[in-house]
């Protein structure tokens, strides 16, 4: 739900519901009634906390999957998942298929060890 994955974002990047709600605009209740599960949150709020929490609207609201492999439970999964790849998928969604492509051959290059294609 909406509200969990902002508490647990939130957590994740050690802030706390005042300074989320001071840095988004809106009054701390607002953020524990969203954390809660007890309000939703407009479009203009969804698009902020995306932002803030780095992270995409389509995460926030289930819309986007995770392939998660390991065996863990899915909050450990969660917790594990790296800032730095919401950042790099937050990018990739933004590109043409031109870009995206001259993206992974960069990647490819500077990590092709890691690469199991």
């Amino acid at each position: 739900m909406l509200g969990d994955k902002v508490k647990f974002l939130r957590k994740q990047m050690n802030i706390t519901q005042q300074k989320l709600a001071e840095t988004i605009g809106v009054s701390q209740s607002t953020i524990g009634m969203i954390e809660g599960n007890k309000q939703g949150a407009s479009n203009d709020t969804l698009i902020k906390l995306a932002n803030v929490l780095n992270t995409t609207v389509d995460y926030l609201l289930g819309n986007s999957v995770e392939e998660i492999t390991s065996t863990t439970s899915d909050d450990e999964n969660e917790m594990n998942y790296d800032n730095d790849i919401r950042r790099i998928e937050r990018a990739r969604n933004k590109m043409d298929a031109k870009n995206k492509e001259k993206m992974m051959q960069i990647l490819r290059t500077a990590f092709d060890e890691y690469f199991d294609d």
